[in-house]
């Protein structure tokens, strides 16, 4: 796997558990706002009641949620791994604010004072490359 891929897998990661965590959030607020309503009254076409259905629906994304969140840490652990293993302090800086954090570029541009974006662009080029070794030898192992 290429290290932008995998870095980017981690991101992605994270935003999926915050995508379900919203999803949750909803599926409960909507679960206790008609849980008082007549069971008659608000039945589905399914036979189930629409509490019954947001309370099977709030199961099965919480383990959505758990299945996510296994994969995020792992993927955190192996980001850390490779990260601890750079060592050029402003290589480990970009990829953790740009990929770890979640930082746009010129977010990223700022945290480590630079004044354009090739700057970082050529930082983060470089940064790469060197975690593409280190995960070409984890890959080895």
């Amino acid at each position: 796997m290429r290290a932008k891929d995998f870095f980017l897998a981690v991101r992605d990661a994270e935003h999926k558990v915050k995508m379900l965590r919203a999803k949750e959030r909803k599926y409960r607020e909507l679960a206790s706002s008609i849980g008082g309503m007549s069971e008659t009254n608000i039945r589905t076409v399914s036979g189930r009641s629409r509490t019954e259905s947001a309370a099977v629906r709030l199961v099965d994304v919480e383990d959505e949620i758990a299945d996510a969140g296994e994969q995020y840490v792992a993927l955190i652990e192996k980001a850390e791994k490779v990260l601890g293993q750079i060592k050029t302090q402003r290589y480990n800086d970009v990829l953790t604010y740009r990929y770890i954090l979640g930082l746009s570029w010129r977010s990223v541009a700022d945290e480590m004072r630079y004044h354009d974006a090739k700057s970082v662009y050529r930082v983060h080029g470089w940064a790469l490359a060197e975690a593409q070794r280190i995960l070409d030898k984890m890959d080895d192992m």
